[in-house]
């Protein structure tokens, strides 16, 4: 077998390994408290602080990254419905995060409680939340696992699916 030839197959053999072997690794520990801030400088909200921004953003980047890895797995589903695991795999992440109580926690202030709403829903930056990302994969689901929705959405207090969240009633009787 001419050198080429060989060192292509190796190639190709070695990047196929190397997929299974990261076919669906374990997902980031679970955030449990979100610590966002408004970023904004004015009481209209319309004024962009780039400080505020940036600690925001380093504050909401678990929960970011993770949601974009799930949604990256259900569009590539989607992309290719024959590769499964990718469905299982983001179904495995999700439901991890919701046993694992994650966004559960402390909310030390109103945009905080926006950013668990938005990991929820459609969100703001373009990338779908969990409920939507559950919903393109749901055709995987194993018989018998829970929806992340019947361990998350009973403790998240309703919030989730307010316009605003902050009009919760157990939020607005909060000393």
């Amino acid at each position: 077998m001419p050198n080429k030839i060989r060192t292509t197959l190796l190639a190709t053999l070695l990047t196929l390994c190397v997929q299974a072997a990261q076919a669906c690794e374990a997902p980031p520990p679970a955030v449990h408290d979100i610590d966002a801030n408004s970023y904004y400088s004015d009481k209209n909200h319309s004024i962009i602080d780039p400080v505020r921004k940036a600690r925001n953003v380093a504050a909401t980047k678990p929960v970011d990254e993770f949601l974009d890895a799930v949604a990256r797995r259900a569009s590539a589903f989607q992309a290719a419905p024959a590769n499964r695991d990718e469905a299982r795999c983001g179904l495995q992440w999700l439901s991890a995060w919701a046993q694992q109580n994650a966004m559960l926690g402390k909310m030390t202030s109103n945009q905080s409680y926006y950013t668990r709403k938005w990991a929820a829903q459609e969100r703001i930056k373009g990338t779908p939340g969990w409920k939507i990302v559950y919903d393109r994969h749901t055709s995987t689901a194993t018989a018998g696992t829970p929806a992340p929705s019947a361990l998350w959405e009973p403790r998240m207090g309703g919030d989730i699916g307010l316009a605003n969240p902050l009009e919760h009633p157990a939020k607005m009787s909060a000393p």
